[in-house]
């Protein structure tokens, strides 16, 4: 009769950790420091839909920038740390939170930069109504100033009105 053992996944493990010694965890790559949102300054009201924005990082890393949640600009930062890029696509008027972060060779991601806010403000060209113009009353009388934009959505709310009802006499003949 032989000697009989039962060995548990616990004893093999334990007797395989003894066996090799303490052993080290391999440490996370320690994230690169936050860039930092030097134009445009806090506050600015731009008037143009792809402000350049601009900051500085660490070289040799990649500093993506996002307004809302939404990328709106990604670039290389030089050996001099000043970086800069301009949105790729148009913001829309009105306001805009930029933040960056830094992204490392290791893909390692850095807290958030500094928050600035910035006011899109686009003005119409010349000779297009803006959202805001009015229509002046004509003979030079005196009259109340309405929105371009009622006077527009009446006008084809009275055409439709028209159109219905000579749809609707020319089907009663």
């Amino acid at each position: 009769m032989g000697l009989r053992r039962t060995l548990t996944a616990a004893a093999v493990m334990a007797t395989c950790v003894a066996a090799a010694g303490p052993v080290a965890a391999a440490a996370a790559p320690a994230a690169p420091a936050p860039p930092a949102i030097t134009a445009p300054s806090d506050g600015a009201t731009v008037t143009t839909t792809t402000p350049p924005v601009r900051g500085t990082a660490q070289p040799g890393d990649t500093v993506v920038v996002v307004a809302l949640g939404v990328v709106v600009c990604t670039t290389a930062v030089p050996a001099s740390g000043a970086w800069g890029c301009v949105p790729a696509s148009p913001l829309e008027a009105g306001p805009h939170l930029l933040i960056a972060r830094q992204i490392d060779a290791q893909g390692a991601s850095s807290a958030s930069s500094n928050t600035v806010k910035i006011t899109v403000a686009v003005t119409a060209p010349a000779g297009s109504p803006s959202a805001g113009a009015t229509a002046a009353p004509s003979g030079g009388g005196v009259g109340v100033m309405v929105p371009l934009a009622i006077v527009a959505t009446a006008a084809v709310a009275i055409l439709l009105i028209v159109l219905l009802l000579g749809a609707g006499r020319r089907r009663r003949r």
